[in-house]
């Protein structure tokens, strides 16, 4: 659903397909984000993860919303609950297992374009639920030429993620973080824990999963520099854009376009919850100051409007008021 230049998006059996023994629902594609990603909300069952493999041509990062899930890329491997967030550059071997029997992640493919390799092995899902066992494995000679068009390269059999070089820029590597985990910011009261950064994704993003205090969200405000995203883990959310309001509940996909007014805050007695993204990356640079600021006392308007000034951030309004 379009907000005033926005785009407002959720899993549904319209955007569903099954791919594999899974289901991917495509809650926002190239067209909605200006070709910066795609993000869609996958479920996976044990053993029927990917094939350790390798992108040359996409980021992706994948944040647990159910379920128990092994990442290994590089070097690095880990076991991961709900609330956990992955980021995995491209030209690093990796792979995910899922530990339980079912997992369900959202995942961003950044930039967007690769869900059109998916669909070539992927039907219409019939449901919201997993397709129907036994799964119709693809013949592997065309799954792996057309994965070859889209910068797919499967590892050798018998080969690790651990054992295949890494082509990608040095001092890149997989970033995981659990809950609870990393810098965490005072963002006008607002815990903000920065889960990946723009020198972590080479620029691409920064991502950052806040702890919202009801009715605590940003005033109104314009970005300059980025485009801002936000996913909804849990509770329940209104979002403003220009004079006009919007419901966001867990599974909830809002993207905000730079150079668009807008705001959220939580509204539901229960914790809120969201995954933030911001593209390309450096938002963390603005949070930082905002949390320098807010350790000297409860800013004023101009103080935080002076900060955001200098990060090409705009305040033009109130925040969203009980």
């Amino acid at each position: 659903m379009n907000m005033h230049g926005a785009f407002l998006g959720r899993a549904t059996k319209d955007n569903s397909t099954w791919f594999i023994g899974s289901r991917h629902s495509y809650v926002a594609l190239p067209r909605h984000t200006g070709g910066a990603f795609t993000l869609f909300d996958a479920v996976y069952r044990k053993d029927l993860g990917p094939p350790p493999h390798m992108h040359t041509r996409e980021d992706e990062l994948f944040c647990v919303l159910e379920g128990r899930v092994r990442f290994s890329a590089g070097a690095a491997q880990a076991d991961c609950g709900p609330g956990t967030v992955a980021f995995l550059p491209r030209d690093l071997a990796h792979v995910f297992e899922p530990l339980t029997a079912e997992v369900r992640m959202a995942i961003l493919l950044i930039p967007g374009g690769f869900e059109e390799f998916f669909e070539t092995f992927s039907e219409p899902a019939k449901d919201m639920g997993l397709p129907p066992l036994p799964v119709t494995m693809p013949d592997i000679p065309t799954f792996l030429a057309k994965g070859a068009e889209y910068g797919l390269e499967l590892l050798p059999p018998g080969t690790t993620v651990a054992q295949h070089p890494s082509a990608s820029i040095p001092g890149l590597h997989a970033t995981i973080t659990a809950p609870g985990e990393g810098e965490c910011l005072n963002v006008i009261g607002i815990p903000t824990w920065v889960r990946t950064t723009t020198a972590e994704s080479n620029g691409t993003l920064s991502a950052f999963i806040t702890d919202d205090p009801r009715f605590a969200g940003p005033p109104l405000h314009i970005h300059r520099n980025e485009d801002e995203s936000m996913f909804v883990l849990e509770g329940e959310y209104r979002i403003q854009t220009g004079d006009a309001y919007h419901v966001a509940r867990p599974g909830d996909f809002a993207f905000f376009p730079r150079g668009l007014a807008h705001t959220y805050a939580r509204v539901s007695e229960t914790p809120g919850r969201m995954l933030i993204l911001t593209t390309p990356g450096g938002y963390e640079a603005f949070f930082r100051d905002v949390d320098t600021l807010c350790a000297e006392g409860q800013p004023s308007v101009p103080e935080l409007a002076q900060v955001a000034a200098t990060h090409g951030v705009e305040i033009v309004g109130p925040p969203i008021q009980p």
